[in-house]
């Protein structure tokens, strides 16, 4: 009686981990948070290895604000060869205009605090097993931000910017959650919208026999 008493203990420590491990990532139905909480420095790493698609478009609709700061051609049906240079939490976002052409650089810096929202849309199915529900979720960043080029700003400039990631997962934050992003810059020089997609990393090809 005490070897299988002994055996059924050795089971349960087993598998109770995992579970434990994989639940404290896991969201149950109906969940919703947002928060400002500290970006640290190990998820600015993170962060940077986000892989932007190269294609920036340029957000325009009837009743979009009024656009600044971006030359008359480029302000219809337009969007930009984006290349963005970070180290650490200053980034350089290298802009060229497709087809007419224009080169500008966004610089910005990535603060100290992000707000995080995530929420069930209730419009999949829960799966089996863990984890059981996937989340819409948003991080959000704010600050200042500078041109150059086309975008050319004064010093000390009084524009912000507004980077939205967008994508789905579950409570645990992860890069490869993230499929779209926005950025939305306002100000007294530069007003205009831009958005484009994150691509996911190819999964590793098999070796041939």
């Amino acid at each position: 009686m005490w070897k299988k008493r002994v055996f059924v203990i050795v089971i349960l420590v087993s598998v109770l981990p995992v579970q434990v491990w994989a639940c404290a990532c896991c969201a149950d139905e109906g969940d919703w948070y947002q928060a400002t909480e500290e970006f640290k420095d190990w998820e600015v790493e993170e962060l940077n290895q986000v892989n932007f698609n190269h294609r920036a478009e340029l957000f325009t609709a009837i009743y979009s604000p009024e656009t600044k700061g971006l030359p008359r051609r480029l302000q219809n049906f337009y969007y930009f060869d984006l290349r963005p240079i970070r180290v650490k939490r200053d980034w350089a976002l290298l802009l060229r205009g497709v087809p007419f052409g224009g080169n500008g650089v966004l610089r910005l810096k990535i603060p100290d605090k992000v707000e995080k929202f995530r929420t069930d849309l209730k419009d999949r199915p829960p799966s089996r097993g863990y984890p059981t529900v996937t989340l819409y979720k948003e991080m959000r960043f704010e600050g200042a931000i500078s041109g150059e080029g086309i975008f050319k700003t004064k010093p000390g400039g009084k524009n912000r910017y507004k980077l939205i990631l967008q994508g789905r997962g579950h409570i645990c934050d992860s890069r490869d959650d993230y499929r779209n992003w926005v950025l939305i810059i306002s100000g007294e020089e530069l007003q205009f919208t831009l958005h484009g997609v994150i691509e996911q990393p190819k999964p590793a090809q098999q070796n041939k026999p």
